[in-house]
């Protein structure tokens, strides 16, 4: 039994870890797409000023907000990636769990399993933050191709 419990305490670390580099992956989109967002500001601000080099801001106009789509798309797959991994971790955990319980004889859930309702809801922001910023992407892309 004691083998089981030092199993779960792993897979529970495991887990933590895994939403840490899900923290640090958002925190990395946030960080960048702002730097990206204000780079773009400042470049269509001068634009319209009509200072600094023409060519360079047209380039920059219409470079900037691609890089920032790439981006996106980068955080979008490793946060689907991170969460894909976390879920089998919680899967693997709940094995445990299990086997506990019947060990322990009690008869209640230790943590929430990963298939619940709550738990996809929880993680709606992972899923929708990226896709978002994705989105105002494409609608600054259109317009500077326009």
């Amino acid at each position: 039994m004691e083998s089981f419990k030092y199993i779960h305490k792993e897979l529970s670390d495991q887990i933590d870890r895994e939403f840490d580099l899900l923290g640090h992956r958002m925190n990395w989109l946030l960080m960048s797409s702002a730097f990206l967002f204000t780079v773009t500001a400042i470049v269509s601000g001068s634009k319209q000023a009509e200072i600094y080099n023409e060519q360079v801001l047209s380039v920059l106009s219409k470079a900037l907000p691609v890089i920032g789509l790439i981006i996106c798309a980068i955080a979008f797959i490793s946060i689907r990636a991170a969460l894909r991994v976390a879920k089998e971790w919680k899967v693997n955990r709940k094995t445990i769990e299990d086997q506990l319980k019947k060990d322990l004889e009690i008869n209640f859930d230790l943590t929430v399993p990963a298939t619940s309702k709550s738990n996809d809801e929880g993680n709606i922001l992972y899923r929708l933050l990226p896709l978002s910023i994705g989105f105002v992407w494409c609608l600054i892309i259109y317009y500077a191709y326009r």
